[in-house]
């Protein structure tokens, strides 16, 4: 199962992600190939990664664009332990990681997370992250712009605009899973609280739409909960939201 390609995305022995890779120059979309693989068997700790993607997904079943070659197009195959209502705290991880990545690689960078997937860096989307279930297993999917350097509109940014230069994709790879290793190795509390406290929400009035097409709700942000719902206070009373899409309500 495991494929190289010229070194640049090679396996790393003995760690907990990335022992073993499965690289496609092309596929139609890494999480629905490390479903596959995660319903075969494969083992905890694969990665599946492509230069190109021709079904990308964000959440939602939404579009996610990348220019071929030049992006992380990632996806884990994850067992873990917790219940399946704790799982949510995965996304919460890889968050926290590509944080601590950036400013690895650019310490004056400003990083910080929207809520529940998206890293923005000096405002701009950066990345995002998509977890999905696959017959017992989880499936993290990670998308990471890190040498595109046009994209359709200003409100996205890659790495190498924000540092100057190109990067080594293979090496923002290993960072990136050093850091996801470290991540999934803090206490339940300390993940909850640190995703919390990168979170560009903090002291804002969110708005938040559905996708239902419900009314938009209003409300004072709040937090997260252990699975890593978002609290809002909405007229005087604690609300709880899975899913949504949210923007401020005030600068």
């Amino acid at each position: 199962m495991t494929t190289r390609h010229s070194g640049l995305f090679s396996p790393r022995p003995g760690c907990l992600l990335g022992h073993t890779v499965r690289y496609e120059a092309v596929v139609d979309s890494t999480n629905r190939l490390a479903r596959e693989l995660a319903t075969g068997g494969a083992a905890a700790g694969l990665v599946v990664l492509a230069d190109s993607q021709t079904a990308g997904r964000g959440r939602h079943g939404r579009t996610w664009e990348s220019a071929p070659g030049q992006n992380l197009l990632m996806s884990i195959v994850l067992r873990p332990d917790e219940p399946v209502s704790a799982w949510g705290r995965y996304v919460m991880m890889a968050g926290l990681a590509v944080c601590r990545v950036v400013e690895e690689i650019e310490p004056t960078a400003n990083v910080v997370l929207k809520w529940p997937n998206d890293i923005l860096v000096d405002g701009k989307k950066c990345g995002g992250i998509l977890m999905e279930h696959a017959s017992g297993a989880l499936v993290l999917g990670l998308g990471l712009n890190v040498n595109q350097t046009g994209f359709p509109d200003e409100s996205r940014v890659s790495l190498a605009l924000v540092v100057g230069r190109p990067l080594d994709r293979g090496h923002v790879l290993d960072v990136v899973l050093r850091h996801l290793e470290t991540c999934m190795g803090l206490q339940a509390e300390d993940v909850i609280g640190q995703y919390s406290e990168r979170l560009h929400h903090a002291g804002r009035e969110l708005t938040i739409r559905s996708l239902e097409g419900r009314t938009p709700v209003t409300g004072a942000f709040l937090g997260v909960t252990s699975e890593g719902a978002l609290r809002l206070r909405v007229n005087g009373r604690v609300e709880t939201f899975h899913a949504g899409d949210v923007t401020m309500a005030t600068p």
